[in-house]
């Protein structure tokens, strides 16, 4: 056993939606995104990297740290909002923020041409910002980030007279050519490459598409510990995997639980001054708890009632089924609702995680706990 002292000093544990203060993890997802940006440097073709999956198993965290590792090539790198998938002078204003690389009054005069279907046109962009918005990406080697990119499914927030535009910005950013490197990285719920498709982005490399699985269980273990060691007094090996034994038992991998029961971690360790105590355990496993239930209440939030019983009961029915295809989840609901109503809620059990699509193609539940959750809340075979 090794007993250091420690400084007594505990951190803030971070308010930035989805940004990790300790970040493991994800390794395949980090190689082949170094790889693109390799590849894209030395062909002069840039593409589109897209990281999807249910809410809660870690995008953005992984977003995250995908800008750090561009950042330290010395590449630009820009967020940019939906709304400047339609208005280029948004989209410019976006890429200009903290970079001067010059004038671009000579692209003003040029027509812009799109490749779509394999058909060249020409199509006079009436504010000519999109030939800007090109060239200053061409500047230097260019990552743009689109979060969130689920949005542009929902015709409620996308206003359908705006789709052509969309179109025709997402074909530009998804096959750019440009000498310095340039990476369309997006993030969004696991229908977001469907949603893609609709806009007329259906040739994403099987190489650069992610569908996001809970973590492994060493990333899991390391970062609970990082911030057992960031918060702690005194560090003591035995006690700190004690408390990580207990703790993983509960977060199954999904970063949205680690968030859950490092925040309790950070919230108790704060309180007892750092120090490691039983009965802080005990409060941290409880408060974890609280947090973990209240994310499972908040994912249900855009389902009624009925809805949530019928996939409760789904899953009560089928307690031993550890997955489910998408004809079985369809035909269940079917049962209780019309065919189109079946194919709908599906649709919105998927987008909004209640159901996760795995590297077999079969739906599940994706965190043990979370199918407890529904069954013990909305069952209605008790």
């Amino acid at each position: 056993m090794r007993l250091h002292k420690r400084k007594e000093r505990v951190p803030h544990h971070g308010d930035d939606r989805g940004k990790a203060k300790f970040f493991h993890g994800r390794v395949e997802e980090k190689k082949s995104f170094i790889g693109l940006m390799k590849e894209t440097s030395h062909t002069g073709k840039g593409t589109s990297f897209l990281v999807q999956g249910s809410p809660g198993v870690g995008k953005t965290a992984l977003i995250e740290e995908l800008k750090k590792i561009a950042i330290v090539e010395k590449w630009r790198v820009c967020d940019i909002s939906i709304e400047c998938l339609w208005d280029n002078d948004v989209f410019y204003e976006w890429l200009s923020k903290n970079n001067s690389d010059g004038s671009w009054n000579a692209w003003l005069g040029l027509d812009f041409f799109i490749f779509k279907a394999g058909v060249k046109r020409n199509a006079e962009i009436n504010d000519k910002s999109m030939l800007k918005v090109i060239q200053k990406i061409k500047s230097k080697p260019t990552l743009i980030v689109l979060d969130e990119a689920q949005i542009l499914g929902n015709r409620n927030k996308v206003p359908v007279e705006y789709h052509w535009k969309i179109e025709m910005t997402l074909e530009e950013l998804h096959n750019l050519q440009t000498k310095k490197g340039f990476v369309f990285l997006i993030g969004g719920l696991g229908m977001t490459k469907n949603i893609f498709k609709d806009l007329g982005i259906s040739r994403f490399s099987n190489n650069y598409v992610f569908n996001l699985d809970p973590l492994d269980k060493v990333s899991e273990r390391a970062i609970i510990k990082d911030w057992l060691v960031e918060c702690s007094k005194k560090m003591n090996d035995a006690i700190i995997e004690h408390w990580i034994d207990e703790i993983v038992k509960e977060t199954h991998g999904w970063a949205q639980h680690i968030t859950s029961y490092t925040t309790a971690i950070f919230d108790e360790l704060k309180e007892s001054k750092g120090e490691l105590k039983p009965e802080g355990l005990e409060r941290v496993l409880t408060r974890g708890l609280e947090l973990k239930e209240r994310y499972y209440d908040q994912t249900l939030e855009n389902f009624n009632k009925r809805e949530s019983q019928v996939v409760a009961t789904l899953l009560q029915q089928n307690k031993n089924l550890k997955s489910f295809s998408e004809e079985n989840i369809i035909e269940f609901i079917n049962k209780k609702l019309s065919l189109e109503e079946s194919e709908k809620l599906y649709k919105r059990l998927v987008q909004d995680g209640i159901f996760h699509r795995n590297k077999k193609k079969e739906y599940i539940v994706p965190v043990p706990s979370m199918r407890t959750w529904l069954i013990n809340e909305y069952g209605l075979d008790k």
